[in-house]
């Protein structure tokens, strides 16, 4: 599973960053994005999606702006991990035909 988050401030996104790394998260598995809107995205195992939460959570106490606005988060551009981009084929799959049989309920 993919965590996301905008940062009002490329310090927070340092802080953050720090603070994860401290927690025991892998540096490699952290991406941080310092142009247009700082943003993380990190690979999370799905039990410690909570914990990541209130780290951030309380990174962005520390942030007198808070979170950026709804308007600034929309003229970004939006983007998955480098690691997503790799995996996906770029070839569409060859559907496989198919007779779909029905009928209706006694």
């Amino acid at each position: 599973m993919y965590f996301t988050h905008h940062f009002a401030h490329h310090d927070t996104l340092s802080r953050a960053y720090s603070w994860l790394t401290r927690l025991g998260f892998h540096p490699q598995k952290i991406e941080g994005y310092t142009t247009g809107i700082p943003r993380i995205v990190m690979a999370v195992e799905p039990q410690m999606l909570d914990v990541v939460n209130m780290l951030i959570n309380a990174v962005e106490l520390t942030d007198p702006d808070g979170f950026p606005s709804f308007w600034d988060e929309a003229l970004q551009p939006h983007g998955a991990p480098k690691a997503y981009h790799e995996a996906t084929h770029s070839e569409r799959p060859v559907p496989h035909p198919s007779a779909i049989g029905w009928h209706p309920l006694d």
